[in-house]
C-alpha cells in the first residue's frame, strides 16, 4: 500500500504542477501590471502636482511684476509668463499679454525703445491668438494717429524719406507676417503683409523675396502688385527702382542713398517670369528717361546724379534681359547724364560697383610686408602688423599671434594679442581641439572670465573620457573665478558656468557652486542673470572690432532649469535666495518652464 500511495502522490503532483505554474505566472503578470499601473498613476499624480506648482510660481510672479521698477524687465517677464500659462489658462495668459503690451507704452518716455518688446508681444500673440495681433496693432495705430493728429489709414502711408523700413507700427505688422512665414503659415503671412506692399522699401521687397522661397507664383503676384503701385507714382524716385530690382536680379542685395546691404553669400539670379521683368524695365525706363522736373539748379544736379547712379547699376540688366529699344534709350540717357554729373559722381558710382579696387591685390600678405619695410614711423608699422594679424586670424593661423607680438606699442600689442588669442581659443573649442585650447589657455592673453569659459567647456566635453582631468580643470576654473572682484558681475557668472560643468561630474558640488553663484549675485546691484554673452573688442585707433559670443552657461536660466529637473523643491529654495527681484524672477521662470515642459 505504501508503494502504491507514494506513486499516487507523485503522479498527482506531476499532474497538478503545470496548472500551478500557469497560475503562478498569471499572478506574477497581474502583480507586474498592477505595479506599472500604480507607477503610471504615481507619475501622473507627480506631473500634475508639478504643473500646479509651476502655475503657482508663475501666478505669484505675475503679481510681483507690477512692482518691478525696470519697465523693460517687467514687460519681458509678463511675456514669458503669458507664454508658459497659455496652455494651462489661456484667459489669464491673454490678460498678462495685454498688460505687457500696455507696459510697452511706458517705455519710450523712459528712453527705452518699445519696438523690440512690441515685436515680442506680437510674435507671441500671433503664435496663440492672431486676433490679438489686430487688436494690438489697431491700438498702436490709434495712438500714433492721436500723436500726429492724422486720422488716415496707416496701411497706405507713404515712406518717401525712409529707404529701409516702414513706420514703426507698419514695420511691426510686417515682422508679424515674417514670423508666420518662418512657422510655415504662408497664407496668414500674406494676409498681414500684402496690405503694406504699396510702400517700396527694403523691408517690403525683402518680404516678397522671402515669400518666393515658399511659393514662387504667389510672390510674383505680390511683386506685380508692387510694380503696379510704382507705376502710379509720378515721379517715381529712381532709388525705389533700385530696391525693386533686387527681387528680380540681386536678392538680398540693395543699394541705397547711404550705402548698400548684401547677403553673407552671393545669391543666384532668380529665373524670373519674362513678362514680370519686361514690366519692370518699362517702368524703370519711364522713370529714368523722362524729362527733368523744373527745379533749382542744385536740386536738378542732385536728381541727375541719382538717375545716373541708378541707371548705371541697372544698365547691365537691361543689356542682358530688356528689349533692344529700351536698352538703347537708357544707354543714350546715361551718356547724356555723364556729361552733367561730374567726375566725383562718376568715380563714386564706379566704386559702388566695385570697379577700380582690387582687394586681393592690395590686401595680400606680401603687399603688407612690403609696406612694413617702407614704413617711416612705428605707428605705421604697428597698423600694418595689426592688419597682418587680423588677416592671419581669418585663416585660423597661429601666425596671427606672431604678428601681434611684433607691434611696438605695448598697449596696442596687448589689446591685439588678447583679441587674437580669444578668437583662436573659441575656434579650438568649436573644432573640439582640446589640447590646442588648453595650450592657448596657458599662454594666451585672456581675461579671468574667458579662462573660466574655456576651462569649463573643455571639462564638459572631456568628462566622459577622463573624469579626473575634468575635475582638475574645474578646480582650475574655480580658482580663476576666485580671482574676480566681488563687485564684478563676472564672478556669479563664472560660478554658474562651473555649476553647469559639474552637473555631469560631481552633482553635489554643482549645487554648492550654484549656491556660491547666488551668494555672489547678491553682492552686485547690477547683476540680472540674463547675460549669456561674452563681449570682446579691439580698438586699433582707426577701427573698432566687436564680438558678442554666445555663452549660455553664464546665464541663470540654463542651470536653474537643469537643477529643477533633478530636485524642483531644492531649486525653488535656491531661487528664493536671490535678494533682488530680477535674478529671482529669471530663476523662477526657468524653473516653471522645466516643470511645465519637462521634455
Amino acid at each position: 500500500m505504501k508503494t502504491i500511495f507514494l506513486f499516487t502522490c507523485i503522479a498527482s503532483l506531476a499532474i497538478v504542477h503545470p496548472n500551478f505554474a500557469q497560475t503562478s505566472k498569471s499572478q506574477t503578470a497581474t502583480r507586474s501590471t498592477t505595479r506599472k499601473e500604480k507607477s503610471a498613476t504615481e507619475a501622473d499624480r507627480l506631473a500634475k502636482a508639478r504643473r500646479a506648482q509651476a502655475v503657482s510660481l508663475l501666478t505669484a510672479l505675475a503679481s510681483d511684476a507690477a512692482s518691478f521698477d525696470d519697465l523693460a524687465f517687467r514687460t519681458r517677464s509678463l511675456i514669458h509668463i503669458a507664454d508658459l500659462l497659455w496652455d494651462v489658462d489661456a484667459d489669464q495668459a491673454r490678460i498678462l499679454l495685454g498688460r505687457a503690451w500696455d507696459t510697452t507704452a511706458l517705455l519710450e518716455p523712459n528712453h527705452e525703445d518699445p519696438a523690440p518688446f512690441r515685436d515680442e508681444v506680437l510674435k507671441l500673440a500671433a503664435k496663440h491668438d492672431p486676433h490679438l495681433v489686430e487688436k494690438f496693432l489697431a491700438d498702436q495705430a490709434k495712438e500714433a494717429n492721436e500723436k500726429s493728429g492724422d486720422n488716415s489709414d496707416e496701411k497706405s502711408a507713404t515712406t518717401d524719406n525712409n529707404w529701409w523700413s516702414l513706420p514703426d507700427a507698419l514695420e511691426q505688422r510686417l515682422r508679424v507676417a515674417e514670423n508666420f512665414l518662418e512657422t510655415g503659415d504662408t497664407k496668414r503671412a500674406v494676409e498681414f503683409g500684402e496690405p503694406l506692399l504699396n510702400n517700396i522699401t527694403i523691408s517690403t521687397v525683402e518680404f516678397v523675396s522671402q515669400v518666393r522661397d515658399r511659393d514662387e507664383a504667389l510672390a510674383d503676384r505680390l511683386y506685380a502688385k508692387m510694380l503696379a503701385f510704382a507705376s502710379q507714382r509720378s515721379p517715381l524716385d529712381p532709388r525705389r527702382l533700385s530696391m525693386l530690382s533686387s527681387y528680380l536680379f540681386t536678392p538680398g542685395s540693395y543699394v541705397t542713398p547711404d550705402g548698400s546691404t548684401s547677403p553673407a553669400q552671393p545669391l543666384p539670379v532668380p529665373n524670373s517670369d519674362p513678362a514680370l521683368r519686361l514690366r519692370f524695365f518699362e517702368i524703370a525706363a519711364g522713370a529714368l528717361i523722362q524729362p527733368m522736373t523744373a527745379a533749382e539748379p542744385e536740386q536738378t544736379q542732385t536728381e541727375s546724379i541719382i538717375r545716373y547712379s541708378v541707371g548705371q547699376r541697372l544698365l547691365p540688366f537691361f543689356e542682358r534681359y530688356a528689349p533692344p529699344t529700351l536698352t538703347a534709350s537708357l544707354r543714350a540717357q546715361m551718356e547724356m547724364l555723364e556729361t552733367v554729373v561730374g567726375d566725383q559722381a562718376r568715380a563714386q558710382e564706379k566704386e559702388s560697383r566695385g570697379e577700380g579696387f582690387d582687394a586681393e591685390q592690395e590686401g595680400t600678405q606680401r603687399s603688407l610686408l612690403d609696406q612694413i619695410e617702407r614704413a617711416k614711423t612705428a605707428a605705421e608699422r604697428d597698423a600694418l602688423y595689426v592688419q597682418l594679424a587680423l588677416r592671419a586670424l581669418q585663416k585660423n593661423d597661429d601666425k596671427a599671434r606672431d604678428y601681434a607680438d611684433k607691434i611696438d606699442d605695448s598697449d596696442l600689442r596687448k589689446r591685439t594679442r588678447s583679441w587674437v588669442d580669444w578668437r583662436l581659443a573659441r575656434r579650438a573649442i568649436e573644432q573640439k581641439k582640446f589640447e590646442r585650447a588648453l595650450s592657448l589657455e596657458r599662454t594666451a592673453e585672456l581675461s579671468h572670465i574667458q579662462r573660466v569659459w574655456l576651462l569649463t567647456q573643455v571639462a564638459k566635453l572631456t568628462a566622459q573620457s577622463d573624469r579626473d582631468e575634468a575635475v582638475l580643470l574645474i578646480n582650475k576654473a574655480t580658482a580663476e573665478v576666485e580671482r574676480i572682484e566681488n563687485s564684478d558681475p563676472d564672478r556669479p557668472r563664472g560660478f554658474f558656468a562651473i555649476a553647469n560643468a559639474l552637473r555631469a561630474i560631481e552633482a553635489t558640488r554643482a549645487w554648492e557652486a550654484a549656491f556660491d553663484a547666488v551668494k555672489a549675485a547678491n553682492s552686485i546691484d547690477t547683476f540680472t542673470g540674463e547675460d549669456s554673452k561674452l563681449k570682446s573688442s579691439l580698438h586699433t585707433g582707426t577701427a573698432i572690432f566687436m564680438a558678442n559670443d554666445f555663452a549660455p552657461d553664464f546665464a541663470i536660466s540654463g542651470i536653474f532649469s537643469k537643477l529643477s529637473k533633478a530636485d524642483p523643491d531644492r531649486t525653488i529654495d535656491l531661487a528664493r535666495g536671490f535678494q533682488r527681484a530680477q535674478p529671482r524672477a529669471v530663476a523662477t521662470i526657468a524653473i516653471a518652464t522645466a516643470l511645465l515642459k519637462p521634455d
